[in-house]
């Protein structure tokens, strides 16, 4: 995954946190599982957001007021009158790199 980008979608104590889990796998030689976890909950609040009253936001908008990243990369590429979880997870996950967490993700919209 992208870290970096998921850094800017998360508030800095909680990439702090990160970090410091990152100190504590790197000493006892074990797998971060905490940056995908983080990176999948980032990515289905994010689908939410887009899927709300059925998709049917104004897309001008939104994309000119929202505050992501993600959703101002992704959003404008979006089939915007055939939005679903399936249309809006795949694209969330090439943009943080999540590979493999589609369907996982899909589900969770």
């Amino acid at each position: 995954m992208n870290r970096d980008r998921l850094r800017t979608e998360i508030p800095p104590a909680i990439v702090a946190a990160l970090d410091a889990s990152d100190a504590v796998t790197t000493w006892c030689d074990a797998p971060n599982p905490l940056w995908d976890l983080v990176t999948r909950t980032v990515i289905v609040r994010l689908g939410r957001e887009l899927l709300q009253d059925g998709g049917a936001l104004g897309w001008d908008r939104f994309l000119a007021t929202c505050s992501s990243p993600a959703l101002k990369a992704v959003g404008p590429a979006l089939p915007h009158r055939t939005l679903g979880a399936y249309t809006v997870a795949r694209p969330l996950c090439e943009w943080f790199e999540a590979w493999g967490a589609e369907d996982a993700v899909r589900q969770k919209m």
